[in-house]
Formats: structure tokens, sequence, C-alpha cells
């Protein structure tokens, strides 16, 4: 999980969450419902294909302005 950057998706308790900083970020279809803190160890199921990851790794910063305000 520490690993993962920002804008990958984890399945964290059955939901989908958003990898943000030092966050997660619940999804839902209509907003980011919920935010916790990113777990600093451990396994996370990912949802993100890991060739996308490899482009977050490199190139999210201009990625940012994208994100729902609710994720802010």
């Amino acid at each position: 999980m520490a690993t993962l950057p920002d804008g990958s998706f984890v399945l964290h308790d059955r939901e989908p969450w958003l990898v943000l900083g030092s966050d997660l970020f619940r999804w839902s279809p209509g907003a980011y419902t919920q935010r916790t803190p990113r777990p600093s160890r451990g396994p996370a199921e990912l949802l993100t294909p890991p060739s996308l990851v490899e482009v977050l790794r490199r190139d999210w910063r201009p990625l940012v302005p994208l994100l729902h305000p609710s994720a802010k």
C-alpha cells in the first residue's frame, strides 16, 4: 500500500478507494464520500492495472486537476 502512486485504486474493506497522498478516498459514482489515512504497510488489492500504475508513477501531477473536487 505504501508504495502505490497517487491515482491508484485499491480495494479496502471491500470497497474501491483512491490513493492520494497520505489518505485513501472512498469512491462512489457521485463523489468521493469518505477519507481515511492510508495504511503505512500491508498488502493491497490493486484495482488499477499494473501498466497504468507505472504511468501514474511517472506522470501523475499533470492529472491532479482532473480529480473530482470531493477528493481535495
